[in-house]
């Protein structure tokens, strides 16, 4: 905090998109338990629509986080309350204005970050998204990589027995998959078992892959396109 007033560097905006299921919130709660000494304000489109009928929403919460700092300030489904006007969003002009003034750095709040998180980039207040000094930072949060979707996959199905080479296979074909949809992988592998009467055994083999991705593609909300995946021809 020291350093930041030194250099007169007031405040700073990070912007988070990507994916629903992604990860963002999950950064979010990470920021909770490793923010130490500071106060973790999290603001949902909720909260700004039932705080005084929202007119002044945004500037109360930013002046409990003025109050409480240093703080972060976590904005989360910021399209929600942030809708591009040239896109005909139907936003409050007084709220978004407030908002833009703060991150701006009129009415500031001083040794604070604020982070927002959104799944639709393009519908957020260009002002907001596209102007350095508002949100200083734009980074997306993409879909696993496959180092990491191989350590999830391990470390959810430690307690079954899989081969390396399964396991493999189930990385090879998850290609750009978020961590919410490798996460259900995980629950229908987990419900498969609890079906059967054989549960404690929990060995996982091609056929049990099978039938979980073929359930996964039939039922499952963003899997109709993609392939039935499974191994052995």
């Amino acid at each position: 905090v020291d350093r930041y007033n030194a250099l007169n560097i007031s405040k700073r905006g990070v912007l988070l998109h990507g994916l629903p299921g992604c990860g963002k919130t999950t950064i979010g709660h990470l920021i909770c338990n490793y923010a130490k000494d500071h106060t973790v304000l999290w603001i949902t489109p909720d909260l700004i629509a039932e705080n005084n009928t929202h007119k002044h929403s945004i500037k109360a919460l930013y002046m409990l986080a003025d109050f409480v700092s240093p703080c972060v300030i976590i904005l989360e489904d910021l399209d929600l309350f942030s809708e591009d006007r040239s896109e005909g969003g139907s936003g409050d002009m007084l709220r978004l204005g407030a908002l833009m003034n703060i991150l701006d750095g009129v009415n500031s709040v001083k040794n604070a970050v604020t982070i927002a998180t959104t799944n639709r980039l393009d519908m957020i207040e260009k002002a907001l998204s596209n102007r350095p000094g508002r949100f200083d930072r734009v980074v997306e949060i993409p879909p696993l990589e496959e180092t990491l979707r191989h350590k999830m996959v391990k470390a959810r199905l430690s307690e079954c027995q899989i081969s390396d080479t399964l396991v493999n296979e189930i990385v090879k074909d998850t290609d750009g998959w978020t961590p919410a949809e490798i996460q259900e992988l995980i629950n229908t592998i987990n419900l498969y078992f609890i079906n059967i009467e054989k549960e404690n055994e929990r060995v996982i083999t091609d056929i049990v892959i099978k039938s979980v991705f073929g359930v996964m593609t039939k039922y499952c909300i963003g899997r109709k396109s993609k392939k039935v995946i499974g191994f052995g021809g």
